[in-house]
């Protein structure tokens, strides 16, 4: 299935009358500098998507990361991608850039159950926004490290 990457609002995919437009903005990092002490880290995120190609934010310098990525997904909501949504989780994954090496540092986790909710629709600024046939959600979340000891590195929004 298609899928663009971009860094604005501005990106088109030609969506047939019978796919749906999943969008996902990640929009920026507060990383602890307890936990990335020294220089500004260099960072980037990346993300999977059901039945889609990987896709990666730029790296970027800073405890304060500006991301910025708008990464859109046509779908179809057939029975295959709702149990999809039932049962899987969105994983962002933060990794850390050194050199010519890369690690996988934290991750922040969404659980796509939440977008079947009804109240979906029916929410306001507590987090939820829109209705109709859409509507956004709106995540600040905890990046836990990586290495199985449960630190919160920061917040991906």
């Amino acid at each position: 299935a298609p899928s663009v990457i971009s860094e604005s609002d501005a990106s088109e995919l030609n969506v047939r009358e019978d796919e749906n437009l999943f969008e996902l903005h990640v929009l920026a990092a507060e990383l602890a500098r307890d936990f990335f002490p020294g220089t500004a880290p260099r960072t980037f995120v990346t993300v999977d998507f059901y039945q889609h190609e990987s896709q990666a934010t730029a790296m970027v310098d800073g405890h304060a990361a500006l991301y910025d990525l708008l990464a859109q997904f046509i779908v179809s909501a057939d029975d295959l991608f709702l149990h999809y949504l039932r049962t899987h989780s969105l994983s962002l994954e933060l990794h850390q850039a050194r050199a010519t090496e890369e690690t996988l540092v934290a991750r922040a986790t969404v659980p796509l159950a939440s977008l079947l909710s009804p109240a979906f629709h029916a929410r306001d600024a507590a987090g939820i926004v829109g209705g109709g046939s859409g509507g956004r959600l709106k995540f600040s979340l905890p990046l836990v490290s990586a290495d199985g000891l449960g630190h919160t590195v920061g917040t991906l929004k």
